[in-house]
């Protein structure tokens, strides 16, 4: 009688075991596209996109005049709370001095669709058009909807703030 439960002891052991090595493989996969919520939700898009790095992609959208335009989606924060979506509108050199036509044009666009922002980034010279998005909040359809809104933002714009830089 011994002998068997010791059979049925090891068994068990050796099944619990078995399990619990399937049981952290499992948990191991869920963790890794945990770590990058935002690469999974892109995923589920019907959108395509480039990776540029470990955090970032880029979605190219034909624009007016048979020109590219690049859309980027990242994180804005290392604790990856926020997804970021923004597109160059203008592009000059870096430390470029905007003048105030063009930051003004800018503000009235900000206070026209205050679901996106116009921002000079003044070391790299650019200003570009981007929303901050909670990632709580972020679904396949509304990062879709975020990423073509940044895009015709910046196709609908571009021309007339290009031509307010001097």
């Amino acid at each position: 009688m011994t002998d068997r439960r010791g059979k049925i002891a090891v068994a068990t052991l050796v099944g619990t075991a078995l399990l619990a090595g399937l049981l952290a493989l499992l948990v191991c996969q869920v963790q890794a596209e945990d770590d990058n919520p935002l690469k999974t939700i892109l995923d589920k898009t019907e959108l395509k996109y480039k990776k540029l790095d470990d955090t970032s992609w880029i979605v190219p959208f034909d624009a007016k005049d048979n020109k590219s335009l690049d859309v980027y989606v990242t994180y804005n924060d290392d604790k990856k709370k926020f997804a970021l979506v923004f597109a160059t509108v203008v592009d000059k050199d870096d430390k470029f001095d905007y003048n105030k036509d063009v930051l003004l044009e800018a503000m009235k666009l900000n206070n026209d669709f205050p679901g996106v922002k116009f921002c000079a980034d003044v070391d790299h010279g650019d200003i570009d058009v981007q929303s901050e998005v909670l990632m709580t909040t972020l679904t396949p359809e509304v990062l879709s909807m975020y990423i073509n809104l940044v895009a015709q933002m910046a196709d609908d714009n571009s021309k007339k703030l290009n031509e307010l830089v001097r």
